[in-house]
């Protein structure tokens, strides 16, 4: 699949551009690094760019004013990292005693690996995936050494255990970043459902640590599901990043193949044909050999297609920083959140989990004129 950033707004085609090919920032002027910078920073990407200018030797290119910020960027990057490995050791202690497999996911995993494309990329918690039936084991291990959830209403914690894909989000006074214990990668009442043993057995170990990690087969599948199955995509190209980095670190013999089987095993098929559409033309990400004509068999309707592609390209990337958004984006923005609850949620739990939110709001309301 080609290379086709023109159906992108202007200031996201600049970032793409920035993005997937570093040497393209000779040609910018002065307005295009002040649009850029702005850009980025909105998408979380500052660190990013910064980075793989860097790694393509272009940063003496850079002017001085927008080289403060990408430099910026990359400190407060580098800074997270070291805050998410003092949450690890501190939870390699916690977790000595458990004797099951723990895989770290996303950011917290990339930072283990080392891997290239993952410098610069923030991330705001550190998530683990365990065996559902370890949960116990696991949540009792946290509560010992300090960790305490964020959840206190009695609702949100039978939401979480009942019918999402993680225990509810917990924190520790000695540690800046949250942490997410999960069992899955997708909530158990979507109409996606990975298989998580497989998941968790076939995860591939870090040497010298506690740790896992997914293999690279379920790490691409994972960003898919994350990106196109539980998510509105709203401002989420960093996540469409993820995708590119990771492909290209594990291409390579063999690996389309590999994936695609995956992909089958998980039921992922549609949301790894959505990545492999718009990451090689916005990214210019190499499809892995083998894998297209598999994808082509699961791929949506012309019309689903051409609304996807519409709706995608105005929402995926952020609003330009001075113009007001055209009218596509709000509308692309609520039919994307309506899709992301359509595919996590059947509509009789919608309708329950909503009215369950609605009640406190409605009983403080209640209260509150009965005062007046």
């Amino acid at each position: 699949m080609s290379s086709s950033r023109d159906s992108l707004p202007p200031h996201a085609q600049l970032l793409a551009t920035a993005v997937a090919d570093p040497q393209s920032i000779r040609n910018l002027t002065a307005d295009d690094w002040d649009l850029l910078v702005r850009v980025a920073g909105r998408a979380e990407l500052l660190g990013t760019l910064c980075a793989r200018l860097q790694r393509a030797g272009m940063l003496e290119s850079v002017p001085d004013a927008p080289l403060r910020h990408l430099k910026g960027g990359l400190a407060f990057y580098e800074h997270r990292a070291q805050m998410a490995r003092y949450l690890m050791t501190g939870l390699a202690h916690a977790l000595r005693d458990f004797d099951g497999r723990v895989v770290l996911l996303k950011g917290a995993a990339y930072v283990m690996q080392g891997l290239p494309f993952s410098v610069g990329r923030l991330f705001d918690d550190v998530d683990v995936l365990a065996d559902r039936t370890r949960l116990d084991d696991v949540e009792r291990l946290l509560a010992g050494h300090g960790w305490e959830s964020e959840k206190p209403d009695a609702y949100d914690q039978h939401y979480y255990r009942a019918w999402a894909h993680e225990l509810p989000p917990m924190r520790h006074a000695r540690y800046a970043l949250q942490l997410d214990v999960h069992h899955t990668i997708l909530p158990v009442t979507g109409r996606i459902r990975p298989v998580a043993a497989r998941l968790v057995a076939d995860a591939v170990d870090l040497p010298g640590t506690r740790w896992c990690v997914l293999s690279p087969e379920d790490q691409v599948l994972h960003a898919c599901a994350h990106l196109f199955q539980d998510s509105d995509c709203v401002s989420r190209i960093r996540e469409l990043v993820d995708i590119d980095g990771l492909v290209r670190q594990h291409d390579g013999p063999g690996f389309g193949s590999r994936l695609l089987e995956r992909a089958r095993l998980h039921g992922l098929e549609r949301p790894l044909w959505y990545a492999m559409r718009y990451a090689p033309r916005w990214l210019d990400t190499p499809v892995p050999a083998g894998l297209q004509p598999g994808l082509d068999a699961v791929a949506p309707s012309a019309l689903v297609r051409r609304v996807m592609d519409s709706m995608v390209a105005a929402a995926l990337f952020p609003p330009h920083p001075d113009a007001r958004p055209p009218g596509i984006m709000p509308l692309s923005h609520r039919a994307l959140t309506a899709r992301s609850v359509w595919l996590r949620m059947p509509p009789w739990l919608l309708a329950y989990h909503a009215t369950m939110k609605a009640l406190p709001a409605l009983k403080g309301a209640s209260r509150s004129g009965g005062a007046s």
